[in-house]
């Protein structure tokens, strides 16, 4: 052995590389892996020339100094995880991102890799390809669980599909969600099926072929899918027709287009610019907002900053003027403070017109929106919505703008054809529509549902009198017993499964199918917060496809349940008033003569009355 070793002890560095340390001067030096000592050598040359000198050369070994056996508290917390630990915290990783709407990126990120490092040592956060293999690993998982609950036999299957863009038109997405019902009634299971990536024209033929692919790569027979739910797109009612589905338009798309309709009036535009405008000041400036916290301090008035409003949500439109109107005495102290021209009688009025007509708008909206709303709400909801828009919109605007209004919830709700059913059991079938809602019962919207009188029982033969009589026996219930607002359709029938066991082995096909296609604009929300990111303007449709699963599996019960009103919001925006404490007899005719409109005739009048249908209820 080499002389050198004479002088110099082998040690393990905190790496556990091999070091050699002069024992004369304590220096250490790396070990190379070819173990040759001559920068040992030339150490000693350079600094300890007499020890060298002195050192006798021997062809006998130097017996290595033992290493020292105990390891230090570093190496302890460096130990090698299992691969199953290794296996749990990728998943954690790989839940973190998508939860976060974060870039995959950020695992590469050196201050991301020191936090790891500091909790864990011993942890190396994964790559992109390995993120992207255990992405696709827990979709895979998602899957399967799916294939479980839709391989079930006497299962009724409802979707709803719509598509979407991101904001650079980088990526398209299909949205597939699914509801099913078996025939014990039980709650309804709403699944996402999947969120497929578009690269070619949205044609109805391509939006078929994804579909089935989807429906393929699950193994949902297409026996079982009945419904059809989405906006009233062409491209949508093609794709319906070309799967041999029927076809029902989002309930929720519709009261949009009515709420936009009333918007976009002369008259309502023009104030609507200036308490945008008075919003808009107030949200971008601190020194007008601080202005404005204490006028709302002087007036007794909560302190609460009014919504801003929101080009693609009429609701915002809603909530921003009920917040301008509840604090209207500090509102006016602003304006006059900004030097502004300050609102006048006539367009706070129009203001409180319109938050009376868009309430019962609004409150419908969150009721077709909850996870629990069926189909059979349809005609009831939107039987509601026409009479209260023919009572309120006469108010304030021309004739020939209240049938443009009208006509939008008409062309959808008024034709029963559209949900009229083939079976002779449920020709009669009008499910309870659920209210949620409770506390909104005592608000005039509701007024139009229990106002209404009972139809007559109207008699259709059947080849079966057992039947025909069960289907009458089921009139006469509803007609003595109305079930309340908050009754949940399947929990009823349930209930009265054994009083009616003819009707109710067929309910279910029906029931499954929602009111509204918002399980899908849900997911789209989660894609709008992934790519509102900048770091994501390249992101593929795949990869974003991978992040939206996960992330609407991990948030399935937030992602559906509808954002009902709150306690707060029942306070803040809840308006215990009539039209006609706004406006008096002798403003509405001086209204209607200056529009150069005629005071409502009586076929207008009886436009106006709620219909009596027995629909309207069940």
């Amino acid at each position: 052995m080499s002389l050198v070793w004479s002088l110099f002890k082998k040690r393990k560095g905190e790496g556990g590389e091999e070091l050699a340390v002069c024992s004369i001067c304590d220096k250490s030096f790396r070990v190379p892996k070819s173990r040759t000592t001559t920068n040992l050598l030339a150490h000693l040359r350079m600094f300890h020339k007499e020890q060298l000198e002195k050192t006798p050369t021997s062809s006998k070994p130097v017996l290595e100094e033992p290493m020292d056996a105990q390891p230090k508290l570093d190496d302890m917390f460096k130990r090698k995880l299992s691969a199953p630990v290794k296996d749990n915290i990728h998943k954690k990783v790989v839940h973190f991102i998508a939860s976060g709407s974060l870039p995959l990126s950020i695992v590469s990120l050196d201050s991301f890799r020191d936090l790891v490092q500091t909790l864990n040592p011993s942890y190396t956060p994964p790559g992109r390809k390995k993120l992207l293999s255990m992405m696709r690993s827990e979709v895979n998982d998602y899957d399967d669980s799916l294939k479980d609950i839709l391989s079930r036999s006497e299962i009724s299957i409802a979707i709803t599909c719509d598509a979407w863009s991101s904001y650079n038109a980088n990526c398209s997405l299909l949205a597939i969600t699914a509801h099913v019902s078996g025939r014990t009634l039980q709650e309804r299971t709403n699944l996402i099926l999947d969120c497929v990536p578009l690269n070619e024209s949205h044609t109805a033929a391509y939006v078929e072929e994804k579909i089935r692919g989807s429906f393929d790569r699950l193994g949902i027979d297409m026996s079982t899918v009945t419904y059809f739910v989405a906006d009233g797109a062409s491209v949508m009612r093609a794709a319906a027709a070309n799967l041999n589905l029927k076809y029902v338009q989002c309930s929720a798309h519709v009261i949009n287009l009515a709420a936009r309709a009333a918007l976009e009036l002369d008259d309502v535009k023009l104030v609507l610019q200036k308490v945008k405008k008075i919003v808009t000041r107030l949200n971008r400036s601190g020194k007008v907002k601080i202005a404005y916290k204490r006028f709302l301090q002087e007036a007794n008035l909560p302190i609460s900053l009014p919504s801003t409003d929101c080009p693609t949500r009429w609701g915002s439109t809603f909530a921003m003027i009920c917040d301008v109107l509840n604090s209207l005495p500090a509102v006016e102290s602003l304006l006059c403070f900004l030097k502004m021209t300050p609102f006048e009688r006539e367009e706070v009025k129009l203001l409180e017109a319109v938050r009376i007509f868009l309430e019962p708008l609004n409150t419908m909206t969150k009721q077709v929106c909850f996870q629990s709303s069926c189909v059979s709400m349809y005609i009831p909801v939107g039987k509601i919505l026409i009479a209260s828009v023919r009572q309120y919109v006469h108010f304030f605007i021309s004739r020939k703008d209240r049938r443009n209004i009208v006509m939008h919830l008409e062309t959808v709700w008024l034709p029963k054809e559209r949900l009229v059913v083939s079976s002779p059991e449920l020709d009669f079938e009008r499910p309870p529509s659920p209210d949620t809602f409770t506390s909104r019962k005592d608000t005039p919207v509701w007024n139009f549902l229990t106002e209404t009188k009972d139809a007559d029982t109207t008699e259709l033969g059947t080849k079966e009198d057992e039947i025909e009589v069960e289907i009458k026996q089921y009139m006469i219930a509803l007609k003595r017993a109305r079930p309340q607002f908050e009754t949940d359709p399947l929990e009823w029938w349930r209930v009265h499964q054994t009083q009616f066991p003819r009707i109710s082995n067929s309910v279910s096909q029906y029931l499954v199918c929602p009111a509204t296609s918002v399980d899908c604009e849900r997911l789209f929300s989660l894609a709008g917060a992934i790519y509102g990111n900048k770091r994501r303007g390249s992101l593929k449709g795949e990869t974003a496809r991978l992040l939206l699963m996960l992330k609407a599996k991990r948030n399935a019960d937030v992602g559906r349940v509808s954002k009902g009103w709150s306690p707060a919001e029942v306070k803040r925006y809840a308006l215990p008033m009539e039209m006609e404490d706004v406006y008096s007899d002798d403003e509405l005719e001086c209204g209607f003569s200056s529009a150069g409109d005629e005071t409502p005739s009586s076929d207008d009048e009886k436009e106006m009355e709620p219909s009596t249908s027995a629909d309207q209820t069940h």
